[in-house]
């Protein structure tokens, strides 16, 4: 088939010839743009005050939109420009024993780079975080003290997540990273465990549990 110039067709037809021979190309851009947006998100939507990994078998569309609104409305303002801003990652876990799933070693990749420190984790998640050495303790939370208890708060306890949407959180557990090795880091890993008293508090209701709280 002979292959015209668009200059040399009628205004008309423009369209169907472009899908015609560049509609690869078009699916292939648009694919790109989505996948440049979404990797861009964060900048244009602000500073993520918490970014919060969440680890289990599964998650359903009722729960992750009770948790974002839930999220957006606690006082979660880490940078001090008056905004809460927290990010919610999920990454299925199975529990698989042995070699590493490839969930465990994207999880192991996640966790190096030290923009999660807060995790809501499944009881395998949370067992396999506590057996290789990655899970903190109350007294990384409190910044005191030296309680080696793992920082582990059933989420079924805590007020904020109270409530039927929140019902397949009720076997999950709030946990969090050991402080990071690195000391520029360390001070805004303080800060995120101030914020995270947050969830402890809420309509009046407070979860009191570990040494001090």
């Amino acid at each position: 088939m002979k292959r015209y110039r668009l200059r040399d067709l009628p205004p008309k037809s423009w369209p169907s010839h472009i899908w015609m021979y560049y509609k690869w190309h078009l699916l292939g851009a648009a694919l790109a743009l989505v996948t440049l947006s979404e990797m861009l998100r964060p900048l244009w939507a602000g500073r993520v005050d918490l970014s919060i990994l969440w680890l289990g078998e599964s998650h359903d569309l009722a729960t992750d939109a009770a948790l974002e609104d839930r999220l957006a409305r606690l006082p979660l303002d880490v940078d001090g420009d008056g905004k809460s801003r927290c990010l919610v990652h999920y990454l299925r876990f199975t529990g698989e024993e042995g070699r590493l799933t490839d969930g465990q070693i994207e999880l192991v990749t996640l966790i190096g780079t030290g923009e999660f420190n807060v995790y809501l984790a499944s009881p395998e998640a949370k067992s396999w975080l506590e057996s290789h050495g990655i899970l903190g303790s109350w007294s990384d939370f409190t910044g005191q003290g030296e309680d080696t208890v793992p920082f582990s708060v059933p989420c079924g306890d805590l007020p904020v997540f109270q409530g039927e949407a929140f019902a397949p959180m009720a076997g999950m557990y709030l946990v969090i990273a050991p402080p990071p090795a690195k000391e520029e880091r360390q001070a805004l890993y303080r800060l995120q465990m101030e914020a995270l008293r947050a969830f402890f508090t809420w309509n009046g209701v407070t979860c009191h549990a570990g040494p001090d709280l």
